[in-house]
């Protein structure tokens, strides 16, 4: 395919770039055009969505390759970040996992690194879970004929952060309380 696109810039007279509208399809393209050394005028087809419409709208409103070259100097930089970051860190963590003793890589990356910190974290927090009892009343009413299920409320001061119940004599006396009683009054919606 790339000796094919190579042939194709090599006798274009213009080109138009209909890579992703961002900037990782900026840099696709830009360095495809840089490789092959085209050096003809650049549009650049920027478009959203693919049904005919909008191609059509997109087609007849090309960009001129200037206006989303800094798109492309935006995808270079954080591509070479990434790769300064990623060896030499990589590197960094390695040599420090080895003075302690492991003898694997650590590799380190703008992305992965904050992303294996959150799965790390979701980890440590399940294993260090402590369930802890709660109890809840659901109470089945009947309103003109219309049956619903209401939740009753514990005092602020027998609940936890989460607005949870934690004290279990109060449900109780709560609960025998209900079971009495023929009819409730709306206390607050």
């Amino acid at each position: 395919q790339f000796k094919a696109v190579k042939r194709l810039l090599g006798e274009a007279k213009e080109l138009v770039i209909a890579t992703d509208a961002d900037r990782e399809g900026e840099m696709i393209a830009r360095e495809l055009v840089e490789h092959c050394r085209y050096r003809g005028p650049i549009q650049r087809l920027w478009l959203s969505a693919l049904d005919d419409a909008s191609i059509r709208k997109a087609l007849a409103a090309l960009k001129p390759g200037a206006d989303t070259f800094s798109l492309y100097h935006s995808a270079l930089g954080r591509s070479r970040a990434d790769w300064l970051i990623g060896m030499n860190m990589s590197r960094l963590f390695t040599l420090l996992g080895r003075q302690s003793g492991y003898q694997g890589v650590l590799p380190v990356g703008r992305v992965q690194t904050p992303t294996l910190r959150l799965v790390v974290d979701r980890d440590r927090s399940i294993a260090d879970f402590v369930p802890a009892p709660f109890w809840a009343i659901d109470v089945k009413l009947l309103h003109d004929d219309q049956a619903f299920i209401a939740q009753w409320r514990a005092p602020s001061d027998a609940c936890d952060d989460q607005d949870r119940c934690l004290n279990q004599p109060l449900a109780q006396q709560a609960a025998d309380a209900m079971r009495h009683v023929a009819s409730a009054r709306l206390v607050k919606l």
